[in-house]
C-alpha cells in the first residue's frame, strides 16, 4: 500500500513543501511538486526520512494502481 502525505512544515525560508508517496517500508516511491503537478515515480524506492518536518495524511492506493 502506498501512502500519499502532504508536508505542512513552516519553514523561516522559502523552503518548498511537496507531496511524497511512500510504500509500506517509508521508501519514497513518487514525488510531486504540487497537487496539480504529474507524479514523479522513481525506478527504485529511496530513503526517506520524517525527520523534523510535519505531513498530512492525504490518501492510501495500491502500489499496483
Amino acid at each position: 500500500m502506498i501512502t500519499v502525505y502532504k508536508e505542512v512544515t513552516e519553514w523561516v525560508d522559502n523552503t518548498h513543501n511537496g507531496i511524497y508517496h511512500l510504500d509500506s517500508n517509508n521508501n519514497l516511491v513518487a514525488y510531486q511538486r504540487t497537487e496539480d503537478d504529474d507524479v514523479v515515480t522513481f525506478s527504485k524506492p529511496l530513503q526517506f526520512s520524517k525527520t523534523r518536518r510535519k505531513f498530512i495524511k492525504i490518501r492510501k492506493y495500491s502500489e499496483a494502481s
